[in-house]
C-alpha cells in the first residue's frame, strides 16, 4: 500500500512538473513582445532591447525557467556577496527586494554620475542615503564594476561612469519613461512558483499571487455554492432516475443530465442570466 501511494505521489509530482514545462512554453511561444507591448509602437528597437534586459527576457530559456520555478534569489545573492531578503515595506505595502549587511542592516544602491549611492532602510520605513564608493571593483583592464540591488527589485551589475537607460512606470504619467543611471547586466529577483511567488506583473508591479488569491478566493465562493445547491439536486434526482429505471420520467433525468453537462458553463450562465 505504501508503495502504491509513493509510486503514485512521483507520477503526480512528475505530471505537474511536464503540466508546468508546457505552460512555461506555451507562454513563451505565443505571439507579441512584452517589452514591445509595455513601451508602445513607437519604441525604437534599442529601448525595446534594453527592457528586455531588464525584464529578463534575454537570458536563457532554461534559467528564466528555473527561476520561475524555484526562484533567482539565490543565483543573484551568489552575485552580490550578501544575502537577499525580501519585505513588505510599511509604507507602500508592496514587497521590495534589499541586501541584508553581516549586521542586519538591510540596503541597496542606486547609481548618480559615477557615484554608487547606497540606502540604508531604518526600522521606521525611511530610507538614509550616503556615497558607497568603496565597493567599486576594478579588473585588470581599469573598469569598476559592482553588484548590487536596486530599486526596482532587480539585482544588477553596474559600470562606473555608465550612462544605461533604464526604464520605470511613471505614477504620475501612466506610462514607462526612460531613467538614466542603469545596469548593464539585470536579474529580476523572484523566490519562485514552489516558494510562493510566481512573480510580479509588469503592468501594475504587484505580486502575481497577491491577484491570484483574490481571483481564487472568488472562485472558491461560487464554487461552494454551487456544490450546496448541485450536490442535494442531483442525489435526488438520481434517486429518482434510479427507482424509475426505464420510465419515461428516467429518460427525461438523463437526458436532461447529458445536456446540462454537454452545455458550456459560459452558456449555461448566459441563459441563467
Amino acid at each position: 500500500m505504501a508503495k502504491f501511494i509513493l509510486r503514485r505521489l512521483v507520477f503526480m509530482l512528475l505530471t505537474m512538473l511536464i503540466v508546468s514545462i508546457a505552460i512555461f512554453l506555451v507562454s513563451e511561444v505565443a505571439p507579441g513582445d512584452v517589452a514591445r507591448h509595455l513601451l508602445g509602437q513607437f519604441a525604437t528597437p534599442e529601448q525595446v532591447e534594453s527592457f528586455r534586459e531588464q525584464l529578463g527576457l534575454n537570458q536563457p530559456l532554461y534559467v528564466r525557467y528555473i527561476s520561475w520555478l524555484i526562484g533567482s534569489d539565490w543565483r543573484a545573492s551568489a552575485k552580490v556577496g550578501l544575502p537577499l531578503r525580501r519585505i513588505k515595506t510599511p509604507k507602500t505595502d508592496f514587497y521590495e527586494w534589499w541586501a541584508q549587511e553581516p549586521d542586519g542592516t538591510l540596503i541597496r544602491w542606486k547609481l548618480d554620475g559615477e557615484d554608487l549611492i547606497a540606502m540604508r532602510l531604518h526600522p521606521d520605513g525611511t530610507t538614509v542615503e550616503s556615497v558607497d564608493n568603496g565597493r567599486w571593483q576594478t579588473d585588470e583592464e581599469g573598469v569598476s564594476t559592482f553588484w548590487g540591488v536596486d530599486h526596482l527589485n532587480h539585482a544588477v551589475l553596474w559600470v562606473k561612469g555608465g550612462e544605461e537607460a533604464f526604464w520605470m512606470k511613471s505614477k504620475g504619467a501612466g506610462w514607462w519613461v526612460e531613467q538614466k543611471g542603469g545596469a548593464s547586466k539585470y536579474i529580476p529577483l523572484l523566490r519562485g512558483l514552489l516558494r510562493g511567488d510566481p512573480g510580479e506583473s509588469t503592468q501594475t508591479r504587484q505580486p502575481v499571487a497577491d491577484t491570484i488569491v483574490r481571483r481564487v478566493r472568488n472562485s472558491a465562493i461560487l464554487a461552494g455554492i454551487a456544490f450546496v445547491v448541485v450536490m442535494p439536486l442531483a442525489l435526488v434526482l438520481g434517486l429518482i432516475a434510479g427507482i424509475n429505471e426505464g420510465k419515461p420520467i428516467d429518460r427525461i433525468l438523463s437526458i436532461g443530465g447529458l445536456v446540462t453537462t454537454a452545455t458550456p458553463n459560459f452558456a449555461t450562465g448566459v441563459f441563467l442570466i
